[in-house]
């Protein structure tokens, strides 16, 4: 992870971290604990490991009824009481040891990476989620393309224009000379735009997934394993779980985090892009949209995030290196 932010992206695989090589980490196996009952992004869980670490978390958080008992694990973790006992709603059993092993052994048999704070390859700029950040993330591929190259997020509608279409790819293509990762969610529509013209130029991208690795949707395994193959794909889901709606959300915030700057190439009024445009303001991110045809409803939340968000507008036809945007 010595490369420079500004660096041009290699084919270092040195920092790739395989789980069947990891030690059996009490720390890091029991964050894995953590994500087959917890709902990613939980403040209550991060303070929990932060304060207490996460084996010890996990010993102490259903521990306990009596108000003496909640009061002293609250003054402990710096939340209220009222904090512990929602959390104890939401979850009202800790992670079941067959349920752990289960996972334990599917992310070996899977070559996955369990990428952790206290394992190499874990991502600096997650830490500006403060109490949202991942727990760990499962990761496939070369994770030096988590941190150590500058990095553009592409994010759009899953109905997209051919106009939509045609500027994710000519954004991507210009991103990548520029020397840019691209990130996205791995979506229909504009996200897999982008990852595919990524992947025609065999550049380096980084796929955020919703769903355990072990479970993309129908549409997704070849691209997943093209991304893998030259770039790293990641999720918050361990493998062997299901998701929930909520699970799309969640991924939009990693989406965010992971990217230097933030693209809306195409999105309607209630697009989930402008959730991920929301993190990425609030993480302070460059945040720009595609505005370059009059107003309809496939590209109002576009306009909106000019008009209402103070997004930049980011314009592809015709740019050169001169009219390149700050940050990009």
């Amino acid at each position: 992870m010595d490369l420079p932010r500004d660096a041009k992206w290699s084919g270092n695989n040195a920092v790739v971290t395989d789980a069947r090589d990891i030690p059996d980490d009490d720390e890091v196996w029991s964050r894995v604990a953590w994500t087959t009952v917890a709902t990613p992004g939980d403040r209550i869980v991060w303070q929990a490991i932060e304060n207490l670490g996460a084996r010890r978390a996990l010993a102490e958080m259903w521990a306990g009824r009596s108000c003496a008992r909640v009061r002293g694990l609250a003054e402990l973790l710096d939340v209220t009481p009222a904090d512990i006992e929602s959390f104890r709603r939401r979850y009202p059993t800790p992670p079941r040891q067959a349920a752990v092993a289960s996972v334990q052994a599917l992310t070996r048999t899977l070559g996955l990476a369990v990428l952790s704070p206290q394992t190499p390859g874990w991502p600096e700029r997650l830490y500006d989620l403060g109490p949202y950040q991942p727990t760990v993330l499962f990761a496939r591929g070369n994770a030096v393309f988590l941190d150590s190259v500058p990095t553009l997020g592409v994010v759009g509608s899953r109905s997209p224009s051919r106009d939509g279409l045609n500027t994710t790819g000519a954004l991507t293509r210009r991103a990548v000379d520029w020397g840019y990762a691209i990130v996205s969610g791995g979506a229909r529509g504009i996200d897999w735009a982008a990852h595919e013209s990524a992947a025609e130029l065999n550049a380096p991208q980084v796929m955020v997934l919703a769903t355990a690795s072990d479970r993309p949707a129908s549409w997704q395994p070849q691209m997943v394993q093209r991304v893998a193959h030259r770039g790293v794909v990641v999720t918050e889901t361990p493998p062997g779980h299901s998701i929930t709606g909520a699970s799309f959300l969640h991924r939009n915030r990693v989406i965010a985090a992971l990217s230097d700057r933030l693209v809306v190439v195409e999105a309607a009024e209630r697009s989930g892009s402008l959730n991920t445009a929301s993190h990425a303001k609030a993480l302070g991110r460059d945040v720009s949209a595609v505005v370059s045809r009059p107003k309809d409803h496939k590209n109002a939340g576009c306009y909106r995030l000019v008009e209402e968000w103070g997004a930049d507008r980011y314009r592809v036809v015709n740019m050169t290196p001169a009219d390149r945007p700050a940050g990009l």
